[in-house]
């Protein structure tokens, strides 16, 4: 069964904004993209779930500023989140980066599939193999000496 979704209905983007974060606060996340309703109002479905990023809004006046704040934000680590709303001759653009709970769910599925080691035993048996195979013998200290079964040319 899907989450039952809403949709928060704001009159302008920082009434948006504001919405969207009490909703994140009280344990909800974006679920589609932004659209602008026949009535021109701003509409965001939303789900109750755990949210595992953190988002800001773009609200800007021209494609110049647009551009500016969007690479602004990617500086600091943020991506783009759905497509850009023209609205009331503004554009709107959701940006998104893990927050910390993300980060923690992130490394814990990390951990999960990160192959084991290889057991040490195999290791050792390995350099034994290795040592019998290139005729090293022990000698005074931890040093080996080798004795190669062929002539080497140095040149």
């Amino acid at each position: 069964m899907k989450p039952l979704q809403t949709i928060v209905i704001a009159k302008d983007p920082a009434d948006l904004l504001i919405q969207v974060m009490e909703r994140i606060t009280l344990g909800g996340d974006l679920y589609t993209p932004l659209f602008v309703s026949h009535e021109g109002l701003l509409c965001q479905r939303m789900i109750p779930t755990l949210c595992v990023y953190k988002y800001r809004l773009i609200i800007a006046q021209d494609l110049d500023d647009l551009a500016n704040q969007e690479r602004n934000m990617i500086e600091l680590g943020f991506d783009y989140m759905f497509n850009t709303v023209l609205w009331n001759a503004k554009y709107l653009q959701w940006m998104s980066r893990m927050n910390e709970s993300g980060a923690r769910v992130r490394d814990a599925i990390a951990q999960v599939f990160t192959p084991a080691p290889a057991k040490r035993e195999d290791e050792l048996r390995l350099v034994e193999d290795v040592r019998a195979v290139l005729g090293m013998k022990p000698a005074a200290s931890d040093a080996f000496e080798v004795t190669f079964p062929f002539p080497i040319r140095l040149s």
